[in-house]
């Protein structure tokens, strides 16, 4: 059972993975190399975020898969939080790349989930109130209305405006 879990989070972030190198136009040699070019490192610590925060894994299992010390994902992971912050252009990349994903592993997440069928739940509640105080105000008018009837016939009159008795 726990080989089958592996595999299945090693498939995960094989993807993940390929899909930030298309998205990035990047090699995977590059991505696996130790060069420090800016948009390689931004590139390997948004697929370490993912890892940790999505795939919710280990700093030591994604230190093991990418063949780099735990404490470098730690370091990664702690500049990308401080980089969505501040950096527009990082979150705008990094967000792209999240929603790439999640398309691609069919990702649900439940928060999101919950928040959503909630806001249906409120929109469904609001227009069955707004349907029952229009049948209300519908029927309170056609009563109204019976009560001035029955209110003409008992007076015996004619009361429109300009009448003269």
């Amino acid at each position: 059972m726990n080989e089958l879990k592996l595999n299945l989070m090693d498939n995960r972030i094989v993807k993940l993975k390929k899909t930030a190198c298309y998205l990035y136009g990047i090699k995977d040699k590059d991505f696996v190399s130790r060069n420090r070019a800016r948009h390689l490192v931004d590139v390997r610590r948004m697929v370490y975020s993912i890892c940790k925060d999505l795939l919710e894994m280990p700093w030591t299992d994604i230190g093991r898969c990418f063949k780099v010390n735990h404490a470098t994902i730690m370091h990664h992971h702690k500049i990308h939080t401080n980089l969505l912050e501040v950096d527009t252009i990082y979150r705008d990349k990094f967000m792209n790349l999240l929603e790439v994903y999640k398309a691609d592993i069919d990702y649900i997440d439940m928060k999101e989930m919950l928040h959503i069928i909630r806001s249906l739940k409120t929109s469904t509640a609001r227009k069955q109130i707004l349907k029952q105080l229009q049948r209300e105000n519908y029927e309170n008018e056609i009563n109204t209305e019976a009560e001035g009837i029955e209110t003409l016939e008992k007076s015996g009159g004619d009361n429109t405006i300009g009448s003269v008795q």
